[in-house]
């Protein structure tokens, strides 16, 4: 069934090129590169609050119109270094990438790769990893733009990076880490709570509370915690 709001664009199977990036590229996944790049993190957040007047002043010029450009392009290539990390972390632990290409999500283009054989892996730990490795890349690539951006003496240079830093920042955890939206989030807690198809029995679970405390229905089948 065609969904004009959701339309998948396949560009091919990104398995090949994935091996050959994950020599290069793979030990960022690594447990001990991991524990290394959450420590960055940390840093980088004490960094930002020690200079959050600089990062506030210079919020005003974020969403200007000449300034939209720039953060299409952040966002694009974000994006693609997010999916990359998805295929390697994936794998990493065994799994193949089949497919990757460009959803139209409402109009809005949204870089993907088919990861779902990571759903077969028999750690939930390692489903997680292949989950949030998206967004750990982002993070990551914020935190290292923080410092740089933080010494950084040209303006123009120094714009260019504040843009990385909202949109690997700000933007990858209001979206990506929204569990409430079916994105990287959705699956961690999924995961986390040891509850398959979470989307279909919340659903479910609501609408049986809202027959009953509406309509006063009782529950037929048996009650989804």
């Amino acid at each position: 069934k065609c969904n004009p709001f959701w339309i998948r664009v396949p560009f091919g199977c990104p398995d090949d090129m994935l091996k050959r990036l994950q020599p290069l590229l793979g030990w960022i996944f690594s447990p001990v590169a991991t524990v290394i790049g959450v420590g960055v993190m940390v840093l980088a957040a004490v960094q930002l609050g020690n200079d959050r007047q600089k990062f506030q002043s210079a919020a005003t010029s974020v969403f200007a119109p000449d300034n939209w450009l720039w953060l299409l392009l952040a966002w694009v290539m974000l994006k693609l270094v997010h999916e990359i990390a998805h295929g390697l972390t994936c794998q990493r632990y065994g799994g193949g990438v089949r497919e990757t290409g460009i959803i139209f999500a409402f109009f809005a283009p949204l870089a993907y790769v088919d990861v779902t054989s990571s759903w077969g892996f028999s750690s939930r730990w390692h489903r997680i990893h292949t989950a949030a490795a998206g967004m750990y890349v982002e993070l990551l690539l914020a935190s290292v733009a923080v410092f740089t951006w933080s010494q950084m003496e040209s303006q123009i240079l120094s714009h260019l990076l504040y843009n990385v830093i909202v949109m690997a920042s700000l933007s990858t955890i209001l979206f990506n880490a929204n569990p409430l939206m079916r994105f990287d989030g959705y699956y961690i807690l999924s995961d986390l709570l040891n509850i398959p198809n979470l989307y279909s029995r919340s659903s479910e679970a609501v609408q049986q509370l809202f027959g009953r405390l509406l309509l006063g229905l009782r529950n037929t089948s048996p009650a989804v915690t």
